[in-house]
């Protein structure tokens, strides 16, 4: 790499390490960001648009948010409603919050107006991972002007996340400990995938795969490493830069407008004279947000971001959260059980098992015998010593496990034997219920 390049690397390294604390706090706080489908009585892609307004009509205290005539967003002290890609996605945002008890609560307040509103329109707010029946269309894609300048960079693939819902977690993470989170949160995307994918059947069929949001989503410029894994581990923040700068450059604001622009990021950083020039580092943040692997991450958070669980069912609903902040919490125990069991293939069989995972859930088979159970055994202790009565939330994984089925191959089962309507009424989420409640009532 030429001098310059090396230079570019370490500025831009620079000004995204301000954005974390140079060690985790005492106490790691939280956010959600939870996607979900939404959808009317036939099944088919919900209306958002009129969703939100009539929450917005409920709760007057929530502030909106326009783009044009679109209402983008809905936000109040303790929740944030928001538009997503698909016109029949709506994203639950929470947090950061101290504790996922805390979390929990406030999430739960908005979707309890999310439901109300969904039953006053005859619409449904499902707890599964994509939209069960509709297509993948541009008339799906909700009409925001960067949506449609991705849709020219990237062409048909960037409508699969029209209908798409995941759940996001995002945990406090510091300076010292960015790349090994990175690393071990990346190489176990696989156990994520298989304990919660939840988007088996999609345009009204089942298909072959128990996570089709990993599945379809890698098939964006396949050999880019956009999605899912990233190219290989880090050794540092400057590595990071390096792997980011040279990934494809989508899509620039000229002016505040969004335009297609093409080849890799250090092109752009080349015409602005590099990235201590105005408006290169808010370029790069643009750029990089665009750039979606399972664990990233986040400068303007100060967070490292999980990003490979689907939406899950209301019985289990925090699970994707308490999994991604337990893997955080005790990522130095599961760094040196990988490093003992996978050795120097970590990466080649981490990518392995999460081509598996996406196909076969929790019926792919392990790299090692037990693996899975020895994570999330280290997981639950992470949670324990944080003295938060978190670790329950763990509890539906732990039975996952047992039965070596996740959600995904739960809902195939029911698709094949029952049907359409059957899989949706399975999803249907009803009342916003704690998790341990919503676990109750349906036993």
């Amino acid at each position: 790499m030429n001098t310059q390049r090396a230079e570019w690397r370490q500025q831009l390294a620079q000004q995204f390490a301000r954005g974390f604390a140079a060690k985790p706090p005492p106490l790691r706080t939280i956010g959600r960001e939870a996607e979900f489908p939404v959808v009317d009585s036939e099944g088919k892609a919900g209306d958002v648009q009129a969703l939100l307004q009539t929450v917005a009509q409920m709760v007057p205290s929530l502030t909106p948010k326009f783009e044009g005539d679109l209402l983008v967003e809905l936000k109040g002290p303790r929740f944030t409603l928001a538009t997503e890609v698909g016109i029949g996605t709506v994203e639950l945002i929470t947090g950061p919050r101290a504790d996922l008890v805390q979390l929990e609560q406030d999430h739960l307040e908005g979707l309890k107006w999310l439901i109300e509103a969904a039953a006053t329109l005859q619409q449904k707010v499902l707890g599964i991972g994509i939209q069960p029946v509709s297509e993948a269309s541009a008339q799906l894609m909700c009409p925001k002007d960067r949506y449609a300048v991705l849709l020219e960079a990237l062409g048909p693939g960037w409508l699969w996340f029209t209908l798409t819902a995941s759940d996001q977690v995002h945990v406090d993470t510091g300076l010292n400990e960015l790349s090994e989170v990175t690393n071990i949160t990346s190489l176990l995307t696989a156990l994520t995938v298989g304990l919660c994918g939840n988007s088996t059947v999609f345009h009204g069929q089942a298909s072959h795969v128990c996570s089709a949001r990993e599945h379809l989503m890698g098939q964006l410029l396949p050999g880019e490493y956009r999605h899912g894994l990233p190219a290989g581990p880090i050794s540092s923040l400057d590595e990071l830069m390096g792997q980011l700068m040279e990934q494809r450059h989508l899509m620039v604001r000229q002016n505040g407008i969004p335009q297609v622009t093409n080849g890799p990021f250090t092109r752009h950083l080349e015409q602005l004279g590099g990235p201590n020039q105005p408006n290169a580092f808010s370029d790069f943040l643009y750029h990089e947000h665009y750039i979606w692997n399972s664990s990233r991450p986040r400068s303007a958070q100060g967070t490292i971001e999980l990003r490979s669980a689907c939406q899950q069912p209301m019985n289990a609903h925090m699970t994707a959260a308490a999994f991604g902040l337990a893997l955080v919490e005790s990522h130095q125990a599961l760094s040196r059980l990988l490093s003992e069991t996978l050795g120097s293939d970590a990466w080649s069989t981490a990518r392995q098992w999460h081509h598996d995972a996406i196909t076969h859930g929790l019926k792919a088979p392990e790299p090692d015998p037990g693996l899975s159970l020895h994570i999330l055994q280290i997981c639950q202790q992470g949670l324990e010593q944080r003295g938060r009565d978190e670790a329950r939330y763990l509890q539906p994984l732990f039975d996952r496990l047992a039965l070596r089925e996740n959600p995904a191959q739960k809902s195939h089962g029911i698709f094949k034997e029952d049907g359409l309507s059957a899989l949706i009424d399975h999803a249907w989420i009803r009342a916003a219920l704690p998790q341990n409640e919503a676990q109750t009532s349906i036993r």
